[in-house]
This record gives C-alpha cells, sequence and structure tokens, in this order.
C-alpha cells in the first residue's frame, strides 16, 4: 500500500522498486555515521515519538531523522502530517512512510537538538 510503512525487517525499498514512484529518479540520501563511529541508536534524553505525542502540533513541518535498522542508517525528511497515531514521514528523497506513534521500535529524532525541551 504507497504511504505505508514498510516492514522494518527489510531495508528501505530503492527507488525504482517503489510503486508507484513518488519522485523520478529518487535516490536514498542516507546520513551514514561519522568516519569510524556508528551513531548511537540508543541516545539519551526524551524520545521524538514521546515528543509528538506530547505536541503534536508543533511536529507537523520539522526536520526529523528516521532510524531504519537493517539498513543501520538514519534517513533524514520531514513530518508532513500528524492524524491519530500515526505520523507521516516525507523523506528527502521522496519517499513517504506512516509511523505508529506508539510503536516503541520505531525510532525518530529532531533535527533541532532544542526542539520539544
Amino acid at each position: 500500500h504507497p504511504g505505508m510503512a514498510p516492514s522494518k525487517k527489510s531495508s528501505k525499498p530503492a527507488a525504482s522498486d517503489r510503486s508507484p514512484p513518488l519522485k523520478a529518479n529518487a535516490a536514498l540520501t542516507p546520513l551514514p555515521a561519522p568516519a569510524g563511529k556508528k551513531r548511537k541508536i540508543d541516545e539519551k534524553g526524551i524520545s521524538g515519538m514521546t515528543i509528538i505525542r506530547q505536541q503534536r502540533d508543533k511536529c507537523v513541518n520539522q526536520r526529523v531523522e528516521v532510524y531504519w535498522p537493517m539498513d543501520n542508517l538514519w534517513y533524514p525528511g520531514v513530518v508532513e502530517s500528524i492524524l491519530g497515531q500515526k505520523v507521516f514521514i516525507h523523506y528527502d528523497d521522496g519517499y513517504r512512510e506512516a509511523l505508529n506513534i506508539l510503536d516503541k521500535r520505531e525510532r525518530i529524532r529532531f533535527m533541532d537538538p532544542d526542539f520539544g525541551k
């Protein structure tokens, strides 16, 4: 189903595998870990999903990164909207995904480190 989150058991689909394509010639734009280091997944502080649950209206149009465990990468995007228990992310590569706000396995963080504090 277009716009729905793929299973976290598989890596993010390549732009050419998406149906229908959301952006012609879209390429993944992951943020790799700094040279010689891996980004920490479990960072201290309030989680992005907690901020979304507590400050729904302020989160729309905020820049975020979403962690894809099979890729071991954070992918940048924007919170497009929040409806019910779903937060809709529009990734920089044009891909769209709906994440369940209550799913503790979902990892999201705001690019502005002061947002939500």
